[in-house]
Order: C-alpha cells, then structure tokens, then sequence
C-alpha cells in the first residue's frame, strides 16, 4: 500500500460544525493541543454529505492534519456507497476510508437471508470497494467492539478480506450499563481479537459516552485506553462533538505531558568551549 496508514491518535467527527463551530483554524490548534494527528470525518450514510471538500481535506493536511472519511453502511445502499467513495477519492483527493458497519450488517443481513446468501453479498461489496477505490488506499472497517458477542452473524471476515486494519468500536461506557467494567471490558476484545485474527491490525477506537451521548466516563478511563493503546498503530476517540470539559482538559494535560518528557529525554546542545581563535575573532 502506498498511502501511509493512520498512524497516532484520531478523533472521529459527526457534525463538522458542532465542532469549534466548524471553525478550522480552531479545529486545527486544538488538534496540536491535544496530540491528535487525524481526524475521520462523516462523508455519509446511504447518500453522501456535504461535509467533505477538496479544500477542507487539503487545508487539514497542510495543517499536519490527515482527514480519514468514514461512513455508516448499510447493506441495501451498496451501490450508492461505493459511488460516493470513488468520488471522494478521485475529486476530493481522500486517501482514508473507515467504513462503520455494524447494527445494519446484522440486522439487514438477517431480513435479507430470505432468497440471499448474504456472506457471499458481503464478500463482494467489499471485493467491489476495494476495486473501486483501488489497491493504494488505505481501507478500514469500525465493526463491532467483540467478535463472539454478535451470534455469527456479523460478516467480520468477509470485510477484513479486503481491509488495511480494523477500528473496533470500544464502546464501554455502554457496556458499564449492565455493570460490565472498563477492565473487562476491553481485555475481552484485545483476547477476541487476537483469537480472531492474530495477524489483523487493529486500532481501537474508544467511546468515552453511552449511545446516548449523556452518559460520560470517569476521565481515568479515557486516560487508561490511552495509555493501554498507545503503542498500536493508530487509536482514536469518539467523538469531538461529544466531549466533555474534563475530557477535552485530560487530553491537553496528557499532550503537554508527552511534549514534556520529549523535551527531557532530547540531548542538551552544549556550545563548545571557547579557542583562542573563537575569542581572538
């Protein structure tokens, strides 16, 4: 693959503008405050948005800033997405695509059982976006968190065929719901998905919020999926537009820490001691 993977932390944005306002100089300086070094952008569902342009995918690139798109799929607009993904490859120039399959891909898959062989359905959508962007993309899918805890019935190797890495859905909050903590939370996906597929990159992405977007975390929590995940390729956050004053401070404090011990850690420039030629010019 040519286009460099998604590399660092990430945070996953819905609605642009509720965002900084949809300000992007401000989107932009909060990302170097935080440490985040991509964003995945909503570019549609079974239609495309008008959140992705050429000029704001190039304008957060120049910022240092690398705009993934991602979409929520359905297994009934299948044509329709892979149209609109070509399109934001070729016109806007997207290198990045997370495709959020999850709920539908069960749900739809299992009405369309009647008449359909729905894995062999999943197979080739995937086979057809892959020909369709092309093999120098970077392509991903942000499935279910646990792949036992879906009956089956989720096409999970159909859609890693074709795919770069995965961003499983670390949706714990939700989990704590019916009493589920964080540590178990997220030991059980890390043990599901090396059984799974040991050789699969994967790049949790962490929700801080139940589905809701009510429900919020201790701030710990989100400062220990940092911590377990920052030595994966890529980690990320769900969402901007839900984080909360606590959440949004913890990850300053937590870049400036980094920023710090970089600093510490970097060799000392030590002029050298003066010649007689340095003092005699």
């Amino acid at each position: 693959m040519s286009v460099e993977p998604l590399r660092g932390l990430g945070i996953w944005i819905w609605d642009w503008n509720a965002c900084e306002g949809g300000d992007l100089t401000k989107i932009l300086a909060r990302c170097t405050e935080w440490g985040v070094s991509w964003v995945a952008l909503k570019c549609g569902e079974k239609t495309p948005n008008t959140q992705v342009t050429p000029a704001r995918i190039a304008a957060l690139r120049a910022g240092g800033v690398e705009c993934a798109l991602w979409w929520y799929s359905h297994p009934s607009s299948v044509d329709a997405e892979i149209s609109y993904l070509t399109d934001f490859v070729i016109r806007c120039g997207a290198q990045h695509l997370i495709m959020d399959a999850e709920e539908p891909w069960e749900r739809e898959a299992t009405d369309w059982s009647k008449g359909h062989d729905w894995r062999r359905e999943a197979a080739s959508y995937a086979q057809r976006l892959r020909a369709a962007v092309g093999p120098d993309i970077y392509l991903a899918d942000a499935p279910w968190a646990r792949p036992k805890s879906h009956g089956g019935t989720f096409p999970y190797a159909e859609f890693g065929a074709v795919m770069n890495a995965r961003h499983p859905q670390f949706y714990w909050e939700l989990a704590e719901v019916a009493g589920e903590p964080f540590t178990h939370f997220v030991a059980t996906a890390d043990l599901q998905w090396a059984e799974r597929a040991p050789g699969e990159i994967i790049c949790p992405i962490g929700s801080c919020v139940d589905a809701q977007g009510a429900t919020h975390c201790p701030p710990s929590e989100l400062a220990a999926f940092d911590d377990r995940y920052s030595a994966r390729q890529a980690r990320s956050i769900w969402s901007w537009q839900h984080l909360n004053s606590a959440e949004r401070a913890l990850l300053e404090q937590r870049q400036r820490a980094r920023l710090t011990a970089d600093t510490s850690n970097a060799p000392v420039y030590m002029a050298p001691e003066p010649t007689d030629r340095d003092t005699l010019g």
